[in-house]
């Protein structure tokens, strides 16, 4: 059986040692009636990414002390984990997990694995294969599930994608008594792909959490991902852009708001002030400004259509008039390209994507954010 050695995070001031003596939690035990031991996944060498500060013990992706420039909205939703993930090596058969949530499954049109669930990949980034998801009673805000059970014990990268749209209290991780655990392996780009947005972007439809775009483009590109999707409330105020900016260091800034903005004259108001902020703190990082994909009511309203084009074009003139002013780390990407001309298939409800919807802007935005981080960072070639 591996013995979970240290806390990975602690307080400052507790030493590791003594979080491990007082908190049956952080050490491994012995195994269960089904044979599985459970790990605490802040205990080393788990690794939990997509929370871009240090918050030991607390799933949360804005920090907890922001001065008050968070609005209520976005305090609130940053409980929600979408794009948080686990990621370890092991040679476990079962990848089991016990989850206490923030709240039960209550949205009618997105799947409860979606809001409430975790799934699995196997794999490498640019190898994982889909290994299970999280089945459960959505009236409870507790359960316990098997994710995979695999035929062969052989040592193996894994990933754990949180829930989208729920907030996650406690977890542990059930793997097989005898079994090994060890480090992921690390990414190639070592600072973090951020991307800030919507309910899109949080996840807003997908069946499952793997499924997210965010996510999606997390298998492919070798670098950390923060997902700050806010439902309803990405609308670029200063100060979460304020807060954004202290972030460690990102690599690129992923822009997705518009949806959420309220019009031209709101993107007008907050584009080139949220640009700015972020250039001041961070004048060498990738920003790729993404506008909005295309809802499937343009197939009737041609005045819709002709509304996201206005505002389209005014953030590709932002984006332009800053290149030429010198700014060669900034691009623009029309989101009305992303999911094809047969966009209404690709919607639960005219506006928030399905798998497929999802799908398809993560295979269109691939090339976009992998040109902006091969131009503001150098990949470390692996061991």
């Amino acid at each position: 059986m591996h013995a979970i050695a240290k806390s990975k995070a602690k307080p400052a001031g507790v030493r590791q040692d003594a979080a491990l003596r007082h908190d049956p939690r952080m050490r491994a035990a012995s195994a269960d009636a089904d044979g599985l031991v459970w790990h605490s996944p802040w205990a080393r060498p788990f690794r939990i990414e997509g929370m871009g500060w240090e918050l030991p013990g607390t799933f949360r992706r804005m920090p907890l002390e922001h001065g008050g420039r968070l609005t209520q909205a976005v305090d609130d939703l940053a409980w929600h984990t979408a794009g948080v993930q686990l990621r370890f090596r092991t040679n476990s058969r079962r990848i089991s997990l016990r989850v206490k949530l923030r709240g039960t499954h209550a949205m009618d049109h997105m799947p409860a694995t979606g809001e409430a669930g975790f799934d699995v990949y196997i794999g490498d980034v640019g190898a994982m294969d889909y290994a299970g998801t999280s089945r459960f009673n959505r009236a409870l805000d507790a359960y316990q599930t098997t994710l995979c059970n695999l035929p062969t014990a052989k040592r193996r990268t894994v990933t754990v994608n949180f829930p989208l749209y729920k907030g996650v209290a406690e977890l542990e991780v059930g793997l097989d008594a005898g079994s090994r655990v060890s480090a992921p392996p690390p990414h190639a780009w070592k600072r973090a792909v951020v991307v800030y947005g919507t309910s899109i972007t949080q996840g807003g439809c997908a069946s499952r959490p793997g499924m997210a775009y965010t996510n999606i483009l997390s298998r492919r590109i070798d670098a950390p991902f923060i997902n700050l999707g806010f439902s309803g409330s990405g609308r670029g105020e200063p100060g979460v852009a304020q807060v954004i900016a202290t972030l460690p260091a990102p690599a690129l800034f992923v822009m997705d708001y518009e949806a959420n903005a309220g019009g031209l004259e709101k993107v007008r108001e907050t584009l080139p002030a949220f640009l700015d902020i972020l250039r001041r703190r961070w004048p060498r990082t990738g920003i790729l400004v993404v506008s909005k994909v295309a809802y499937a009511s343009e197939a009737f309203n041609e005045e819709a259509r002709r509304q996201r084009l206005a505002v389209r074009d005014f953030q590709r003139r932002t984006v332009a008039a800053r290149q030429r002013a010198g700014d060669s780390r900034i691009a623009f990407v029309d989101g009305g390209t992303l999911l094809g001309t047969d966009f209404g298939n690709c919607s639960v409800d005219g506006v928030h994507q399905t798998d497929l919807g999802f799908l398809r802007m993560a295979n269109r935005l691939e090339r976009h954010v992998l040109k902006l981080l091969r131009q503001v960072a150098r990949p470390t070639p692996a061991s």
